[in-house]
């Protein structure tokens, strides 16, 4: 069966190729927003990838606040990317 996964887009990101080497036969959605990717869970995919690090800011304080303020998410894999 074919995932779906939703990425923080567009397409062309580095999220959205963390996404292709997570699972490179899936389905990939691009959402607008840390946020859409949240809900795309709930709604249309299977999973989402969220960058949680980069090179040039640190820590992702977006994808921070949406593991911190709901519990059931669940951090399933780490994606490295070298840039």
């Amino acid at each position: 069966m074919v995932r779906n996964i939703s990425y923080l887009g567009p397409a062309g990101t580095f999220t959205e190729l963390a996404a292709q080497l997570y699972d490179s036969k899936a389905n990939l959605i691009p959402q607008s927003n840390f946020r859409a990717v949240y809900n795309s869970v709930n709604i249309d995919s299977d999973l989402a990838v969220l960058p949680i690090e980069n090179s040039l800011n640190g820590s992702v304080v977006d994808t921070l606040d949406l593991l911190i303020h709901d519990p059931s998410l669940i951090i399933c894999n780490e994606v490295i990317i070298k840039i």
